[in-house]
């Protein structure tokens, strides 16, 4: 009968840890650096998911993505950017490839940049952005 009571105390309070969990909000702004209006930026993974869109040359005002972390964890959390849709004066294209920052890179005290370029020699001819995260 002890033994099923540290079970059942061992069980609760297992399930309580790992049902407790904090949430975290960062701010970001993206910076285009591009001739591309960027028309829908996907934010992912381990933040809720959003979408964003800035013009050619310009940069988004501040905006909060949120993160809720558990509290335990043993794989470190992701940041996934995807430039889903951008287009140019003419022509509107799809992008299938983006890009994972660990959640560990961004601050909550200061502003994030996610800045956006060209590169000039892409790996596969859809994926012509390069995105850092700084802050």
């Amino acid at each position: 009968m002890e033994k099923w009571k540290v079970m059942i105390v061992a069980l609760l309070l297992s399930a309580a840890i790992t049902s407790c969990s904090t949430e975290k909000e960062f701010e970001l702004v993206i910076e285009n650096n591009t001739a591309y209006v960027l028309d829908s930026v996907q934010f992912s993974c381990a933040v809720n998911k959003q979408f964003q869109s800035v013009d050619s040359n310009s940069s988004t005002g501040p905006f909060f993505i949120k993160y809720k972390a558990p509290f335990l964890s043993l794989s470190e959390p992701l940041l996934c950017l995807s430039i889903l849709k951008y287009s140019d004066t003419q022509t509107s294209y799809k992008n299938t490839y983006g890009r994972t920052f660990s959640i560990n890179d961004l601050s909550r005290r200061k502003t994030n940049y996610l800045k956006v370029e060209v590169n000039p020699s892409p790996h596969y001819p859809t994926n012509i952005f390069d995105m850092t995260v700084h802050n």
